[in-house]
């Protein structure tokens, strides 16, 4: 982007313009808008505008745009909340749904967007491996499973993450647990410390439902950690 920003730097140097300046911007989620530097001081107005949106190819991806919220960063200087402002008003009018991103917030933002879609895909691959080795047919495994996943948004868009939490761990059944641990040992030890670690982040969720004493807590965090 440095390199792209500073050649089109040159052909701004050369060229004339009206009363408002160019604005340039670039779509990196994770890229600070200081990597347009040398376009700003050629005299364009310089923002981010990433969509918060998973673009695996162009047609869907151009179908699930309206909706999205784009984060929209300026270069932080005064004259720049003109370029905010047309950050802003270009994602309403494709129909987007605009927020302002701190340039200094970004690697935490691109983070965040990474657990919540690539790792998504990754946890999922993770469950598709543990149905097959628990007798689902590989090549009907996804679509049989996938309905649970779809079910489970539609249930954390409409409700929030503590409503929407079931399972073992929402009803305090250390039992079942128990018996996850020692099958994931036996069978899938690789996995055994990504379940153990969700497990004990999702015990903040069982705790702000409040519908599981502390002994139980107690005790799923003790065979969780075990």
């Amino acid at each position: 982007l440095p390199s792209v920003a500073a050649e089109l730097a040159r052909e701004l140097a050369t060229t004339e313009w009206g009363d408002e300046p160019p604005m340039v911007l670039h779509t990196s989620g994770a890229t600070s808008v200081a990597a347009l530097a040398a376009c700003q001081k050629a005299g364009a107005r310089t923002l981010v505008f990433h969509p918060l949106q998973t673009f695996s190819e162009p047609v869907s991806g151009a179908r699930r745009f309206p909706g999205t919220a784009v984060a929209v960063t300026a270069s932080g200087a005064a004259a720049d909340a003109v370029a905010l402002q047309a950050g802003f008003a270009l994602a309403e009018a494709l129909d987007a749904r605009p927020f302002h991103l701190p340039d200094d917030k970004r690697a935490l933002y691109h983070a965040a967007a990474t657990v919540a879609c690539n790792y998504l895909v990754t946890l999922q691959h993770s469950a598709e491996r543990l149905f097959v080795g628990a007798g689902m047919p590989e090549e009907e495994a996804l679509s049989l499973f996938l309905p649970l996943v779809r079910a489970t948004l539609e249930n954390l868009a409409t409700q929030g993450a503590v409503a929407a939490l079931t399972g073992p761990l929402s009803r305090g059944d250390c039992d079942t647990i128990q018996a996850h641990l020692a099958a994931l040992q036996a069978e899938a030890p690789h996995l055994l410390p990504l379940y153990s670690e969700l497990g004990l982040l999702t015990l903040d969720l069982v705790e702000a439902r409040g519908k599981v004493g502390p002994a139980a807590l107690a005790e799923l965090r003790h065979l969780l950690t075990s």
